[in-house]
């Protein structure tokens, strides 16, 4: 075969390639569903204004004294395996007569599913209920802002409903907590979008 001839054997095969390439898919990936049930104890990091606040919240506008909270869950989610969150929020609280009458939170955390993937989210204090001395039912809405795997360049909001109990026996908390914690059992309702 002729120089000339393989030249435009190369450069049929490379327009072929491109054509090939170009017509690959570029469907948009599908919304996730992130349904999660999760169990677990929250309890105080720190008890004065001082840094590192939580990334991407409203933390730094709190007043002076404020509370950082830990909170650690474990749990199971819809189609996507074993669950677990780890977030850190700050929170101050208003009370009338022993009475809890106003909550502000702002918090950021992750969600790791099964294989790994984790989403990032930031979350505030939607609603509370007052519903004994022991019990209190929040409302957390949710702000995805990305994260790993599937969850890579995502968006989304969602739900995150708890009932907080305290105070906890101490002999039921992780080996590394203080004596003082709250148990959570939540739910969690997502719907998380890929981006191109």
């Amino acid at each position: 075969m002729s120089a000339r001839r393989l030249t435009r054997s190369l450069q049929a095969l490379a327009l072929v390639a491109l054509v090939l390439g170009c017509s690959k898919s570029t469907a948009p990936r599908k919304p996730i569903t992130l349904n999660v049930t999760l169990n677990g104890f929250s309890w105080p990091i720190r008890a004065t204004n001082e840094a590192p606040f939580p990334s991407g919240t409203g933390c730094a506008t709190y007043p002076a004294v404020w509370r950082q909270t830990g909170l650690v869950m474990t749990g199971t989610s819809t189609g996507l395996g074993a669950a677990s969150m780890s977030v850190a929020h700050c929170n101050s609280s208003t009370s009338a007569a022993g009475v809890l009458t106003s909550i502000s939170v702002d918090g950021a955390g992750t969600m790791t599913v099964a294989n790994g993937d984790q989403a990032a989210f930031t979350y505030s204090l939607g609603s509370f209920q007052v519903v004994s001395a022991t019990v209190l039912n929040v409302v957390f809405p949710l702000t995805f802002t990305g994260g790993t795997g599937q969850f890579l360049r995502t968006t989304g909001t969602g739900t995150m409903t708890c009932v907080r109990t305290t105070p906890v026996d101490p002999t039921t908390l992780p080996a590394h907590s203080p004596a003082f914690a709250n148990a959570y059992a939540c739910t969690m309702n997502s719907v998380i979008n890929p981006t191109p």
